[in-house]
């Protein structure tokens, strides 16, 4: 998932690095680096050459890393819907966006905890973990520690 500049714990780290390869002319590290991180290169670029010193904002470092994380999950599609498209929801607050970047956490652990209530609700050869939006929203949080 991060093979060359490994799993960015924050979109300021992210700004950080896209600002150094800019700067060092390193436009195939660049180019790494977004698709590393679900970014687009065009916005960087553009960013860069407009003189923009933000080139990645917590809304974006999100996006993208949900991105990257739903073409590597382990989710039952219809959940990983439904799960992502929540998680891309509280991703678009730029107070919410930064927890989606905390190292080492992915929504596959959502799913776990869902699994989990399913079985201590489990009766007979069924068991169900049901909820509201709010519900899904408070397991996310807690996913990330918040």
């Amino acid at each position: 998932m991060f093979e060359k500049f490994g799993e960015m714990g924050s979109w300021e780290e992210l700004n950080t690095l896209a600002k150094n390869l800019w700067n060092e002319g390193d436009k195939d590290g660049l180019r790494t680096m977004c698709k590393e991180n679900g970014l687009d290169y065009q916005d960087m670029e553009d960013a860069a050459e407009d003189g923009i010193e933000l080139f990645v904002t917590p809304t974006m470092a999100a996006m993208g890393r949900l991105k990257i994380e739903e073409k590597e999950t382990k989710i039952p599609k219809e959940a990983a819907g439904i799960i992502f498209g929540m998680a891309r929801a509280m991703a678009s607050d730029p107070k919410t966006a930064p927890m989606f970047l905390a190292r080492g956490k992915r929504l596959d652990g959502v799913w776990k905890k869902l699994e989990d209530i399913a079985r201590k609700n489990k009766s007979g050869n069924s068991g169900v973990a049901c909820g509201t939006d709010r519900d899904l929203q408070k397991l996310i949080r807690e996913n990330y520690g918040r």
